[in-house]
């Protein structure tokens, strides 16, 4: 699945994170997201993340935990101000692998 709010240089195919140097508490993703459901093999997931109407922070989310130590706290999507004016889309995603017993 590919998302596009219009605003981004880029589609949205994975979440977006940072690596061990980003970020100042090593690898963290910068979404919003929820698992939902699931089963323990995965056969079936149910899931949602907020899509933004407006151009994700990446510069901002990068440079602002770059700029911290570890003994600040992360900064996250949230801290950016982004959700402030509730200009976001909830994106809900359920889907089940087909049952591979066949009689």
């Amino acid at each position: 699945m590919a998302l596009w709010n219009g605003k981004d240089p880029i589609l949205k195919e994975r979440l977006f994170g940072l690596n061990n140097e980003e970020g100042n508490h090593g690898e963290d993703v910068k979404e919003l997201y929820y698992y939902l459901d699931a089963t323990p093999t995965h056969s079936y997931l149910r899931c949602s993340t907020s899509i933004l109407s407006e151009e994700f922070p990446y510069t901002a989310l990068l440079r602002e935990n770059r700029r911290r130590g570890k003994q600040h706290p992360e900064y996250e999507l949230i801290d950016t101000g982004v959700f402030d004016d509730n200009r976001y889309f909830d994106i809900f995603v359920e889907y089940a692998r087909p049952d591979r017993m066949t009689s």
